[in-house]
């Protein structure tokens, strides 16, 4: 049996990447208000995932351990891209094309970081019981 402890924080740690991409991507800035609503959703599902059954925590660990050399490697590409964006807009010289070549790989990325979390969701819910999937998106405060 994997430790509840760091299922939590593995958990926690794709929840965390798929809001950073939702927010890389709309380019939201995040008030401190909406900062504690995130804190407090990534709270509540890790709460529910800690309430899967040992066999399923394992396999939703093992599902993220499989994934997760992707995922560092997409986060990668993705911090380098924006500060290559960065780097670029703090020219006085800057061409507007090529800024908008470097975003158009970011939004690509992104979009690739989302799929994968996503497949990586179905993955989960594949790898655990009927039950305990419903009561997981009982738990999970996911607005459609």
């Amino acid at each position: 049996m994997k430790n509840t402890a760091s299922m939590k924080v593995i958990i926690g740690t794709v929840l965390f990447l798929s809001l950073s991409a939702n927010m890389a991507l709309a380019g939201v800035v995040a008030g401190n208000r909406a900062a504690n609503t995130v804190v407090e959703k990534i709270v509540n599902a890790l709460s529910a995932f800690a309430d899967l059954s040992a066999p399923s925590r394992d396999k939703a660990l093992d599902i993220f351990n499989a994934k997760l050399p992707d995922i560092k490697k997409q986060l990668a590409d993705i911090r380098a891209e924006r500060q290559q964006l960065k780097d670029m807009l703090g020219k006085p010289d800057y061409k507007r094309a090529d800024a908008e070549k470097v975003m158009a790989e970011i939004r690509k990325d992104v979009t690739h970081l989302q799929e994968t979390g996503q497949t990586m969701a179905l993955d989960i819910a594949d790898a655990i019981t009927p039950e305990e999937r419903v009561d997981l998106m009982k738990k999970i405060d996911v607005k459609p």
